[in-house]
């Protein structure tokens, strides 16, 4: 499709990205500027159920205005082909970032995760869940703000599921254990869950599951803990690790109620950090924390015992 104009006005410049349902394009219409074109597969056009999802995504975007959004403009159909015309975001993606440079430092993670917090609690309040949220479908521009993307397989509250019978959609990587074990009863907080294991592997370098087929992977969402981050990354925060070992529980009941509250607690860190690097000590918050590390309490005993025995000797 390379250099074909579409409905009279955007011409296609390259290829930007591929997946199982199509091709994203970049393209320009004269005197407008840049914008990401998804076209779905050709033969999948054709099919009922993929060009409904392939709407609804559209109605979805459609509906959502959020500066952590990918935004979309509008459907075009030519030659019975389906295009999504978007907002071209362009600084890449969070996974190309990943694997280019491994993990992130604190600062640098959680100002990209905050602002996909923010675009995930504006969707939820508008009862949209998304439900595959990955690195891959994070988006960067140049200035640095992350926009999510790719609501194809997104629920809307009240809405008919497009899902096929017996098809469970989404990543192994990045799912939560109730979709996985009961995806007929999912709510926005297996999004919170997903964004969990999106700080994790932007923190680790690397995701808490992982395996040789989507069957184990899936097997460990569901029954194994997260390995402890602070084994990874030796610098991590005991704070950190609580709030992150807080989004990753299995049972939702356990975790933060929605993107919001998850962003409130980061936020919280964030402050106790930037109130530590000022004042030069420990706040009450971190002192809390610290006592959840055995090690610190053993030494600390072993000391008060060898300082007693200490006194015993002298007199």
């Amino acid at each position: 499709m390379i250099g074909e104009i579409i409905e009279g006005n955007y011409r296609i410049l390259n290829e930007i990205g591929e997946g199982g349902m199509g091709t994203v394009y970049l393209s320009e219409y004269p005197h407008y500027g840049l914008f990401a074109i998804k076209s779905l597969a050709p033969q999948l056009s054709q099919d009922r159920n993929f060009r409904e999802r392939f709407f609804k995504e559209g109605d979805i975007l459609f509906s959502l205005r959020h500066d952590n959004i990918v935004q979309a403009y509008t459907i075009l159909e030519e030659n019975n082909n389906l295009f999504l015309v978007m907002e071209y975001v362009d600084g890449g993606d969070l996974q190309t970032l990943i694997e280019r440079q491994g993990s992130f430092s604190e600062p640098e993670a959680l100002s990209i995760f905050n602002d996909v917090l923010r675009g995930l609690n504006y969707a939820h309040s508008r009862g949209v869940i998304h439900r595959d949220v990955k690195p891959s479908n994070i988006l960067l521009n140049k200035n640095g703000t992350a926009k999510i993307m790719d609501f194809g397989i997104a629920l809307t509250a009240g809405g008919r599921r497009l899902t096929k019978t017996g098809l469970t959609l989404g990543t192994p990587q990045y799912m939560s254990p109730e979709q996985i074990t009961r995806p007929k009863q999912l709510d926005h907080r297996t999004d919170v869950y997903s964004m969990g294991i999106v700080l994790y592997e932007m923190l680790a370098g690397k995701v808490p599951f992982d395996g040789k087929t989507d069957f184990e992977i899936k097997q460990k969402q569901v029954n194994e803990p997260p390995p402890d981050i602070r084994l990874i990354v030796s610098d991590i925060s005991n704070m950190l690790a609580n709030v992150l070992n807080k989004a990753l529980e299995k049972e939702p009941d356990n975790r933060f109620d929605g993107c919001g509250q998850f962003l409130e607690y980061i936020e919280a860190y964030q402050i106790e950090i930037s109130d530590v690097n000022q004042n030069g000590k420990q706040t009450d918050s971190q002192r809390r924390a610290d006592t959840k590390n055995p090690v610190g309490v053993y030494i600390f005993v072993a000391v008060i015992i060898l300082f007693i025995l200490f006194i015993f000797t002298r007199t």
